[in-house]
């Protein structure tokens, strides 16, 4: 699997959420933690209307009967972030399964990297820290 969701997919791909999730999903990302399908829905129909582009590239994935881990890299861009620009972030998902829907969905990505460096006065400040801890 290369390309598991993209923003041109739209309608089509939040119309399938129930078939993905439980009704009584837990998703949890850095910046909320979201409680049945519902609020996923919502979540996830707030963040596409702020952008122009968002994109999925599965890199690697492990599936067992309860639990599977994901690997992917997120294209997206939004005209408040990066001057509209493409931003790419790598991120992994921990799930557990209940038969055939995901049950609790945990993502792991870099925040800074996502959003706080696109920002035009925290951007340097951010990627001046991570220099200094870096060297």
């Amino acid at each position: 699997l290369r390309h598991a969701w993209s923003l041109a997919d739209g309608e089509d791909a939040l119309a399938a959420l129930p078939t993905i999730y439980a009704r009584q999903v837990s998703f949890i990302d850095p910046v909320a933690v979201h409680q049945g399908i519902a609020a996923v829905d919502s979540y996830f129909r707030k963040l596409l209307a702020g952008g122009t582009r968002c994109d999925f590239v599965i890199r690697d994935q492990v599936f067992g009967d309860e639990r599977a881990y994901v690997n992917w890299t997120m294209t997206f861009a939004s005209p408040r972030l990066n001057g509209g620009q493409p931003i790419d972030v790598d991120g992994s998902s921990v799930l557990t399964l209940r038969g055939d829907r995901i049950e609790l969905q945990r993502d792991y990505y870099d925040m800074g990297a996502m959003v706080y460096e696109q920002l035009p006065l925290l951007g340097p400040i951010v990627r001046y820290i991570r220099g200094r801890m870096a060297a």
